[in-house]
């Protein structure tokens, strides 16, 4: 029995299907992890015709580390996935400030449709190159 597909989305990388010469499209779960993945990364501003979408991690890179920071970007985390993405139930965020210039964000939550407890996590630091 075929996957049954509720959600497609085209990838930020381009892969070719060496089969049929399509795109690969990421589905169902891991779309949504993707899609999750890319608004926590997206600055807000930066897209044209959506103004509000992403969220703006790199003003608190560099900010004192504490509790009341980290319940800050946990809220900014929640307010962007309760606008820009409605396949998602959100459980829980954890947001950890390190040394080196960087947030760690845990993102536990579930999609739409399906019963399991899914996990996404990514760090975003300086790009100093």
């Amino acid at each position: 029995m075929a996957e049954q597909v509720f959600f497609k989305d085209v990838p930020l990388i381009f892969r070719i299907n060496p089969v049929t010469y399509d795109l690969s499209l990421a589905k169902n779960e891991e779309a949504v992890k993707k899609a999750l993945i890319n608004l926590l990364r997206t600055k807000i501003g930066t897209r044209p015709f959506r103004p509000t979408f992403g969220v703006d991690l790199d003003r608190y890179l560099f900010e004192n580390a504490d509790y009341d920071t980290e319940i800050e970007i946990n809220k900014e985390i929640a307010r962007a996935i309760r606008e820009h993405e409605p396949r998602v139930q959100l459980i829980s965020i954890e947001s950890t400030l390190n040394e080196q210039n960087g947030i760690k964000v845990v993102i536990t939550y579930r999609v739409t449709g399906f019963n399991r407890v899914q996990t996404v996590e990514t760090t975003v630091t300086t790009r100093v190159r």
